[in-house]
This record gives structure tokens, C-alpha cells and sequence, in this order.
């Protein structure tokens, strides 16, 4: 039988923060040749509450502690300057730090670096418990709904081999995990954050995260988020770190 009913705790916009991996289904290439490189991977970081994307990272990289910390900086900081530098004329407000961010059992979810960073910024860490797959619901809906719209790009796999069918992947293949960047931004903003849900009353997610922030004739706002003071030290905290030890010999690098 479906599951009805909300995420427990997620009564308002960053009370918690879902976090996700899954192979993206287009084949990319390479700046330079244009020559096929292979699928990448998308991380996603998810409001719970409004169903906003708040932030993301593609990256050619197998999912791990790297493409973790760059999606929740993504998600945590401003996204203007990061919209310009793309050339996406969209507004994307969601910004600041969650209460909580809830995450499956993966080992780069249970990591050091996550745990220290999340510690350093009063964010709860929270994974989900084992044999309960319907706490992850939203946002593997969520993932297929943009795996779904990859699968017009050129250059899809598509969702298997058997629905592939002849279609050659890599011979179609001519966009860059930039230009996939750029494409994606876009569809969030222009798109997804517009388009009325079904999960959240038929109302636009970005519609109901402004509802939640600025208020209604009815219903009280909650105010924006505290800002982050220091940029460039969120982003050096939600990085991989290597601890070493100072022996007499010196430092093993």
C-alpha cells in the first residue's frame, strides 16, 4: 500500500535536507576532443519541506566524500554569483543552513569529514534506517523525474539496454558535464521549481518556500535564513581532509 503522509520533522523550508547519488543517464564528452568520456554522477540535496532543489554537483567521479561536500556547500551558500557565471538569468533563493541533512547508510554519509563539518555548523547528520526504503521516497522520486528529462539529451543511455534499444549512445554523445551543469541549472529554475506538485498540494516548490519565507494573508513568514558569515571556511569545512601525525622523522605525506 502507498505511504501517505509528510516527512517527519519537515514542517518548514531547512528543518531537513535530503541528500542522494545516482549515475546520470547521458554519455559526455570531453572539452577538448569532443570525444566520448563515459557517464558521470549527480548529487542532489533536497528540501524536505517545499520539495526545492537546494543545491546540487555533477561530477565524472564515483559518488564519495568529495561530490557530497560540494552539494551541500551548493545547497547551504548563495547561488547568484554561481547562476551568473552560467549565464542562467533565473532566481534561485533557497540558501543557509539546515537542521538537519538525512542521508542512506552509504559510507561517504557516515564519513569523518561529514561528520566534523556537520558538527561545525550545528547541522544534524541523520541516516536512515535500515529496512525503511519509504524515508528516501522523495528524493528518488525526485531523481527520476530529472533522469526522465536527461533522457531527451543527446547522447542518453536511456533507463536500460532494452529500452536503449539501437540508439548509439556514444555516437550521439556532444555535450560536456558543463554543458550538462548549465543545462540542469536551468531546468531546476526554469522548469521543476515552477511547475505545480502534486506531493505539496499542486503548488510550484519554489512558490511554497517563498509562502513559507515571506508569509500569506493567512499565515505568519518564517523569515530568511541567517547568513553565512564565512564562504570560503564552509567550503573548506565540507571537504575531504587526511589526518597525518607529526613524528620525529617528521610529517608522512
Amino acid at each position: 500500500e502507498p505511504l501517505k503522509g509528510s516527512f517527519p520533522g519537515a514542517d518548514v523550508p531547512l528543518a531537513v535536507y535530503q541528500i542522494d547519488h545516482s549515475p546520470i543517464d547521458v554519455i559526455f564528452v570531453d572539452e577538448t576532443y569532443r570525444r566520448p568520456i563515459g557517464r558521470g554522477y549527480l548529487t542532489i540535496v533536497s528540501d524536505s519541506c517545499t520539495r526545492v532543489l537546494a543545491g546540487f554537483c555533477a561530477s565524472l567521479d564515483p559518488p564519495g566524500a568529495l561530490a557530497t561536500g560540494l552539494a551541500l556547500a551548493h545547497a547551504i551558500l548563495p547561488k547568484a554569483q554561481w547562476l551568473a557565471e552560467r549565464g542562467i538569468s533565473a532566481s534561485w533563493p533557497i540558501e543557509g543552513r539546515p537542521a538537519k541533512v538525512y542521508a542512506d547508510n552509504a559510507a561517504e554519509f557516515r564519513g569523518t569529514m561529514l561528520e566534523r563539518a556537520c558538527k561545525e555548523h550545528d547541522i544534524v547528520m541523520e541516516n536512515r534506517p535500515k529496512g525503511l526504503p519509504n524515508y528516501g521516497g522523495h528524493i528518488e522520486r525526485l531523481f527520476r523525474t530529472f533522469m526522465h528529462r536527461a533522457q531527451t539529451l543527446p547522447g542518453t543511455t536511456f533507463s536500460n539496454t532494452q529500452e536503449r534499444g539501437e540508439y548509439d549512445s556514444d555516437g550521439k554523445a556532444m555535450m560536456t558535464l558543463k554543458e550538462f551543469e548549465q543545462w540542469f541549472g536551468t531546468f531546476v529554475t526554469k522548469v521543476y521549481h515552477q511547475r505545480p506538485h502534486r506531493g505539496i498540494g499542486r503548488v510550484p516548490p519554489i512558490k511554497l518556500y517563498e509562502q513559507f519565507i515571506l508569509g500569506t494573508d493567512t499565515q505568519k513568514g518564517i523569515g530568511l535564513p541567517e547568513p553565512v558569515g564565512d564562504e570560503f571556511k564552509l567550503r573548506l569545512d565540507f571537504m575531504p581532509f587526511v589526518e597525518r601525525t607529526i613524528q620525529e622523522y617528521g610529517v608522512l605525506v
